[in-house]
């Protein structure tokens, strides 16, 4: 789905599951939104949030197969992505200010990747990013975050089912995680 596009369908009774390639800059709200102005149905909901940096599938459930969204959310997802090791960002993504550069192990330097992974693996506790919604006192984290506060997220326990990381080059490492619903993979990156 990009934005600005679509055609309107207007259909107060449709139901089903849309399989969906969200694109970058979208929040998963934005998608949800979009699809009622398209579809005119009010009943959508999805199975999971991607960040408005992430892209890829979405499934969104219309009119009354929002019932099955309770049985698909604790599903595994997979993603895939890349870690830029030594920079710290204010959202812990590529999107965020640097608040800290730090140095990187050169090459050379054997960096024990099957270490890493086995202490991410199975049910770990994380912190979610100060910017993410989940609710703190009723508000979104990232409102928070935005507006110069700190919000004080706990760690949860969250399930990493299967984690690969490759040293793509120096500063660089490939991701893939397939993980249970709550993972961030913005954490595991930080």
């Amino acid at each position: 789905m990009r934005k600005g596009e679509g055609t309107r369908i207007k259909d107060k009774d449709l139901t089903g599951i849309l399989v969906l390639n969200k694109e970058t800059g979208w929040t998963s709200h934005d998608v949800v939104a979009r699809l009622r102005g398209l579809t005119g149905q009010r009943r959508i909901g999805h199975t999971g949030s991607l960040d408005p940096a992430a892209t890829g599938v979405m499934l969104l459930c219309l009119g009354r197969a929002t019932r099955l969204v309770e049985y698909m959310v604790p599903s595994s997802k997979s993603y895939e992505g890349e870690i830029i090791l030594g920079v710290t960002t204010d959202t812990d993504d590529a999107d965020g200010d640097p608040i800290s550069n730090d140095c990187v192990p050169g090459s050379e330097v054997d960096l024990n990747l099957d270490l890493v992974v086995s202490k991410f693996s199975g049910f770990i506790e994380q912190v979610p990013p100060i910017y993410s919604a989940i609710k703190v006192s009723g508000e979104r984290a990232y409102s928070i975050a935005r507006s110069g506060g700190n919000p004080k997220l706990l760690s949860r326990q969250v399930y990493v089912e299967n984690l690969t990381l490759t040293r793509t080059s120096f500063d660089k490492l490939a991701i893939k995680v397939t993980c249970g619903s709550g993972t961030y993979i913005r954490s595991l990156a930080r």
